[in-house]
C-alpha cells in the first residue's frame, strides 16, 4: 500500500483514491479482499479454549537441544537467524487442524455463529522467537490469533486468564503444574 505525491492510494497494484475522486466502497472491498476466509473470533466465555505450547504444536527438537546444550543466548541467536524457516508440524498439529475443520463446518452450517474452538499459543519462549512462531502459523495457515509469550517464565499462571479448558504441552512437569492449578 502506498500514497504517492499525485494523491493516488495504491493497494495491491490498484488505485483506490485518484486525484481526489474515490472509488466506491464496493470497488475498494474487491481490491482488499482477504486472503483467508473471514471468521468470527470466539468469545472465550462461549468457546472451548485449548492452550497449546509451541513445542507440542511444532517440532522444535533441534531448537530444544540448542537451548539445553548451549543456553538461552545461542538458542535466541539460532531462532532469529532462522526466523523465515517454518517449523514442521508437531504432535498436536493434526489435532489443532481438526479443531479448525470443525469450526469451518459449523461456520458453513451456521454462518452467524462464533467459532466453537479457540486455540491459544502459550509458550515460555521470548518475543525474539515470536516472529518465527507467527511466520510458521501463517505458513501452515493456522487460525491462531491469541498468543502468550512469557519470556522464560512458566506459562501456567496464564492459563486461567485465557479461560483455558485444555492445556497441551510436551513438558510433563508443566502439565502436572497445570492440573494442580
Amino acid at each position: 500500500m502506498n500514497l504517492n505525491s499525485s494523491q493516488t492510494l495504491t493497494i495491491s497494484g490498484q488505485d483506490v483514491v485518484k486525484n481526489g475522486s474515490q472509488h466506491s466502497w464496493e470497488d475498494t472491498k474487491t481490491i482488499l479482499k482477504p486472503s483467508t476466509p473471514s471468521k468470527k473470533p470466539p468469545k472465550p466465555e462461549n468457546s472451548i479454549t485449548i492452550a497449546v505450547s509451541s513445542r507440542v504444536l511444532f517440532n522444535m527438537e533441534k531448537e530444544q537441544q540448542i537451548f539445553e546444550q548451549q543456553g538461552m543466548e545461542e538458542y535466541i541467536k539460532y531462532q532469529v537467524a532462522h526466523e523465515t524457516e517454518p517449523f514442521s508440524p508437531g504432535p498436536a498439529f493434526s489435532f489443532v487442524k481438526a479443531l479448525e475443520a470443525v469450526n469451518t463446518q459449523l461456520r458453513d452450517l451456521y454462518p452467524e455463529s462464533e467459532e466453537l474452538f479457540d486455540v491459544v499459543l502459550i509458550t515460555n519462549n521470548h518475543a525474539y522467537v515470536g516472529l518465527r512462531l507467527i511466520n510458521t502459523i501463517n505458513h501452515h495457515q493456522l487460525f491462531i490469533e491469541r498468543f502468550c509469550m512469557t519470556g522464560g517464565n512458566s506459562p501456567i499462571g496464564y492459563l486461567k486468564a485465557y479461560n483455558t479448558n485444555l492445556y497441551l504441552s510436551s513438558d510433563p512437569v508443566k502439565v502436572h503444574e497445570a492440573l494442580e492449578e
